[in-house]
């Protein structure tokens, strides 16, 4: 029999590690859009995939050049002579010759380290970079650097004297993890918005998203300005619409968070209303007791599926949420409780079985939820929330009968 091709991970098939790679450029792309939102960096817009990867438009008219490259850990770190890096410098060396005037600095961005070592002090490249700034000139470069200097200016064809401009304007900067960035971005740099610290982390990603997206559209020759069917193309004073396109002003990022938290979600306050995490094996007979009086005992063991699997989901949930997680679950909790009790109004009946009519109910109401009202609810899903429900009934908070003394119903189970 042939294998199942969706069973088995194709190494051959390199395309989705070059998309990771795209991403995490236009992820890095974000970091450079916080930075200049919050002050930390000098800019008033980035130009996405114009001559280089970033240019970071500086406040005083120049601008700074970023190469993003990522590199896989088993290849080790980056040195002197790596392809890559030399590929870089020579486009850096190209930019310099073309607007000197104009570049502050070049900037190589790497998820990886740079090589470190003084058995092969001439391989490193931050030590070569110091004693190159450090130096007046080319002719000045201290040994062993001198003779590495002159095999670049040979594998980068390019003039000593230019190459010698180019270096002292180059940094090496070390980025955050190809497999962390997304983290990294909402929890490291998002911290440092004003305007986001009291945002929680399921509005951080969509608001990292958008700026993602927004990033690979300026990256891509993505046009939506109507201008380009009207601006006549050999009338050379106009702006081309591709080319502005290219730019992102650091305004918009401000507009993409006002966007996302002008109408914040709906939020209950604190209250007694709660889960106590963890509790559920103790308390899951009172739940077996509870469907069972309401008629729903066919939908038990999905119900006690679904109540560990959101019990573990809620967890997480508080993690990565530590500053304010009562208050996120807290509320999460109240949302479910309410249109449960809403529901039990709505079906109570005194002499006959609900429980049915109400769970049938509950079903269409949770899923209106999670699929149109997901931000209501920290994005968790329809299955996460019929288990807050299964959760909030083990607390008694939601029954699904006429209520009962629990203790009398100890032979249910």
């Amino acid at each position: 029999m042939q294998d199942n091709p969706i069973n088995k991970y194709n190494h051959a098939d390199p395309g989705d590690n070059v998309q990771m790679c795209f991403r995490y450029q236009q992820g890095y792309g974000v970091v450079l859009l916080l930075g200049s939102f919050s002050g930390k960096l000098p800019y008033k817009s980035i130009w996405c995939e114009h001559y280089e990867d970033f240019l970071g438009e500086r406040n005083d008219g120049k601008y700074d050049a970023y190469q993003i490259k990522t590199k896989k850990p088993e290849l080790g770190a980056w040195k002197l002579n790596d392809k890559d890096l030399l590929k870089s410098i020579k486009r850096f060396s190209e930019l310099e010759q073309l607007a000197s005037e104009r570049i502050n600095a070049f900037k190589f961005v790497s998820n990886a380290d740079y090589y470190n070592s003084l058995q092969k002090i001439e391989q490193c490249p931050v030590k070569f970079l110091e004693a190159c700034q450090k130096s007046s000139g080319e002719d000045s470069i201290q040994t062993p650097f001198k003779q590495a200097f002159s095999s670049m200016s040979r594998k980068v064809n390019c003039p000593k004297e230019l190459l010698f401009r180019t270096l002292k304007k180059t940094d090496l900067l070390k980025g955050p993890g190809k497999e962390t960035f997304d983290d990294e971005i909402c929890v490291t740099h998002m911290e440092s918005v004003d305007a986001l610290k009291g945002c929680i982390i399921y509005e951080r990603n969509k608001i990292k998203d958008k700026l993602i997206d927004l990033i690979y559209k300026a990256s891509s020759l993505h046009l939506s300005d109507p201008n380009k069917h009207w601006i006549p193309l050999n009338n050379v004073p106009n702006i081309d619409p591709k080319l502005s396109a290219k730019k992102i002003l650091i305004a918009t990022v401000a507009l993409i968070i006002e966007e996302e938290r002008i109408t914040p979600p709906f939020r209950y306050l604190q209250g007694s209303t709660q889960i106590r995490i963890g509790k559920f094996k103790k308390h899951e007979s009172i739940l077996a007791k509870k469907l069972t009086r309401g008629g729903l005992e066919i939908d038990l063991e999905s119900f006690m599926q679904r109540s560990l699997a959101a019990e573990k989901n809620l967890i997480e949930l508080g993690y990565r949420n530590s500053q304010n997680a009562k208050e996120v679950i807290d509320h999460i909790a109240k949302f479910v409780k309410y249109e449960c009790n809403d529901s039990y109004r709505l079906y109570y009946d005194e002499n006959n079985i609900f429980g049915p009519a109400m769970y049938k109910d509950i079903i269409n109401r949770i899923r209106e939820i999670a699929s149109k009202k997901s931000e209501k609810v920290y994005g968790l899903d329809y299955e996460c929330l019929i288990g807050i429900a299964g959760l909030l009934t083990s607390e008694c908070h939601i029954w699904w009968s006429k209520k009962f003394n629990l203790k009398e119903e100890d032979n249910v189970v």
